[in-house]
């Protein structure tokens, strides 16, 4: 598909798969994805408890009014909740996450550089 037409295909940022719980979500990578996601998702009505991340010296601080949590926060989560792996990393992530709570509701969301706005998209 020429990216011109994947361009206007595409015109809204994200794709929220409707299977993902409204009030109980954790976005996983504190970077810009994360953020831009944060954004993203609040502006939609879908309220995000918090981040994780793996790096421990973002953990432990807030970003855009949420807590960072280390990864071990995973262990701790209700089995409903959502976590989105945000980034490039998301599948280093999701072994991360798989290997410590394999129950959780897991989601990805990526930088999709293709596109000028860089688009995101949630699975």
């Amino acid at each position: 598909m020429p990216l011109s037409l994947a361009a206007a295909i595409c015109y809204d940022p994200i794709i929220i798969n409707p299977e993902i719980n409204k009030t109980d979500v954790y976005i996983y990578g504190a970077g810009m994805v994360g953020k831009k996601l944060l954004a993203y998702l609040n502006a939609h009505g879908i309220e995000v408890r918090g981040f994780m991340d793996s790096d421990q010296t973002k953990t432990s601080f807030d970003v855009m009014g949420k807590r960072i949590y280390g990864r071990e926060f995973l262990i701790s989560l209700d089995p409903e909740a959502a976590v989105i792996e945000a980034g490039k990393y998301y599948q280093e992530i999701d072994s991360i996450i798989c290997g410590l709570k394999k129950g959780v509701h897991r989601y990805f969301c990526m930088s999709m550089n293709l596109f000028p706005d860089n688009t995101l998209l949630l699975q």
